[in-house]
């Protein structure tokens, strides 16, 4: 694959699911290792040196570019409650495509049952949009089973035969997660705060 995550002391690589997941409309890539990382070890992702990496229109990325992509270290202590680690759109952005996939990468895992049209709400100029599917999870095909990737979900809105739905020219999109009477958890009921 074209990137690796390495443990920093030691230099040993950890295994991520290669290739890597691909969402909000192939902008987001998500490094996802398979192994649980070790609490207070630092980790280095990182792009191998064969490695062909090219953007949405097919223009490589430039070889001169550090191979190092991002480094973090994990906590002992991580946070008790559910975050937000990335939204594609971004918050503010605009401009946007009219069938544009809204994805959200949380911190953890989150129960899957908790998260339906109540807790993920999707307005366009203040109205739920005409065609409003629930929100699912990232699946990871590659294996004999699909497996969902909990951590990561995404929204479009799809007509009954499974076509992208416009949600109109100059539409201001908002997405509210975990209003209060309709939270989103994690596995162990760890709520998250809304957002």
């Amino acid at each position: 694959g074209a990137f690796e995550m390495v443990e920093l002391d030691f230099g040993i690589p950890t295994p991520i699911i290669d290739p890597p997941p691909v969402l909000g409309d192939g902008r987001l890539v998500l490094i996802v290792p398979v192994v649980p990382l070790q609490a207070g070890s630092g980790y280095v992702v990182r792009l191998r040196g064969e490695a062909l990496v090219t953007d949405l229109t097919g223009q490589e990325l430039p070889r001169n570019v550090s191979a190092d992509l991002g480094s973090f270290i994990v906590s002992v202590d991580g946070p008790a409650t559910p975050r937000v680690l990335a939204t594609w759109p971004s918050e503010g952005t605009i401009n946007q495509g009219e069938t544009t996939e809204i994805t959200v990468v949380f911190d953890r895992p989150m129960d899957e049952n908790t998260i339906d049209l109540s807790s993920w709400l999707v307005t366009v100029d203040g109205q739920e949009p005409p065609f409003n599917p629930a929100p699912v999870p990232h699946t990871i095909i590659g294996g004999p089973v699909p497996v969902p990737l909990t951590q990561a979900w995404r929204w479009r809105s799809l007509d009954g035969e499974g076509e992208a739905v416009s949600l109109g020219r100059d539409a201001d999109v908002l997405l509210t997660l975990s209003p209060s009477g309709a939270e989103i958890a994690d596995g162990v009921g760890e709520v998250l705060a809304e957002s």
